[in-house]
Order: structure tokens, then C-alpha cells, then sequence
């Protein structure tokens, strides 16, 4: 699943590439706001694209690559998934939202005071890893998960 950003007025789209021929298979609309990131969950079944101009993250069912849900997230730039799939960090607009999987529902918001310019799972994947976070104006934050 690769992001695409158009300057078509139709809209902005996900591409999906079949890692055994490298070619575009389908594509899947997400609006006119400029994808800025996405993450699979661990399963496969769900993709999370960042929409950042919209405010929105947009979640994919990868088994019809159709939109199944729409979060609202202000600023969304970046996505992560926890190693269990259960929870989705989006960063953007000064803080990290937590979205619950089970029911594509921010849960909780960590204000940061800063805009978060990427959010990034630590190499180490395991559940107590810390969330690793970039912005523009530090180096890096960690946030304990």
C-alpha cells in the first residue's frame, strides 16, 4: 500500500502493489486532503491512512481495499500500530491520538505542546516498547505504551 497524492480535483488515493509482480493491482480513494502516512495493522486485515489537511485518519479493509471508517484526528500526519494491532497512534496537531481498532474510536489524547511531525514504533516490537516521536521543534520524545 503505497499513498498518492494527485493534483486531480477527483481526489487523492492509496495504491496497492502485489509484491510478486510489483504492479499496481488496485486503488483505493481517500479524499482530496493529501495522504501523509499509513500503517498496516499486524494481521494484514486494516490499513490506517493519514489525511492531513482533512483532519481525518481513513481506515481500509484490505480483504474489499474499500474505506470502512473515518476518524476524525486534527492535523493527522502520521500513523503506528501497536505490535497487538489494538491501538493506532496518529500524530498531529500538537498532540498523539490513541485510536481503539476494536471500534475506530480515538480513546485518548497526549498532548505534546508541539506539532508532531511523525510517529514511529520503536525496532523493538514488543508490547512495553515505547512509542518514538519526531517533532520540528526536539529531537525525539518517547511515549510509554
Amino acid at each position: 500500500y503505497v499513498t498518492i497524492q494527485l493534483e486531480d480535483p477527483a481526489g487523492d488515493t492509496v495504491a496497492v502493489i502485489s509484491t510478486a509482480t510489483n504492479a499496481v493491482v488496485a486503488t483505493v480513494p481517500v479524499g482530496t486532503s493529501g495522504p501523509a502516512g499509513l500503517a498496516i495493522t499486524p494481521d494484514g486485515a486494516l490499513v490506517y491512512v493519514a489525511l492531513n489537511s482533512g483532519g481525518v485518519v481513513d481506515v481500509i479493509a484490505t480483504v474489499t481495499n474499500s474505506v470502512v471508517a473515518t476518524v476524525n484526528v486534527p492535523g493527522a500526519a502520521s500513523v503506528a500500530i501497536t505490535p497487538d494491532g489494538a491501538h493506532v497512534y496518529v500524530g498531529g496537531e500538537g498532540s498523539v491520538f490513541v485510536i481503539a481498532t476494536a471500534a475506530n474510536t480515538v480513546v485518548a489524547t497526549v498532548s505534546l505542546g508541539s506539532n508532531v511531525s511523525k510517529a514511529l514504533r520503536s525496532p523493538i516490537r514488543t508490547a512495553h516498547s515505547p512509542m518514538w516521536l519526531s517533532s520540528p521543534r526536539s529531537a525525539a520524545a518517547a511515549l510509554s505504551t
